[in-house]
């Protein structure tokens, strides 16, 4: 499981009691808030925006489509995005990861 995404919090500000001025909670508050929070193993992405969000997502859904494809996903990001700058709009379905599997096989059966 790759982890949920949510928009990330800003920490609450500590509180301060009304009788004597200090902020209530003693030092534990204090030093929770000032160092970052240590992400537990379900947070695996914590994303700042809802743009950065479904740009994680979509990768996500990449990288998920290579492994149900038996691609390695560095691989195919490598290639991919090495010619997805020459690759006409018109073929772009071409460069999912099935159809990209599909290409290469047949490449290295045709050159082996």
């Amino acid at each position: 499981m790759l982890g949920r995404l949510r928009p990330m919090r800003r920490p609450r500000s500590p509180r301060r009691s009304v009788g004597s001025g200090r902020r209530s909670g003693g030092t534990a508050t204090r030093s929770r808030t000032s160092r970052p929070r240590r992400r537990r193993s379900h947070e695996l992405a914590v994303a700042r925006s809802e743009g950065d969000a479904h740009t994680a997502a979509t990768i996500y859904t990449l990288v998920g489509s290579c492994q149900l494809q038996g691609i390695d996903p560095w691989v195919y990001f490598r290639d991919v995005l090495g010619r997805v700058l020459d690759h006409p709009a018109k073929r772009v379905s071409e460069l999912t990861p099935k159809n990209w599997l599909a290409a290469r096989q047949g490449h290295t059966e045709a050159g082996g």
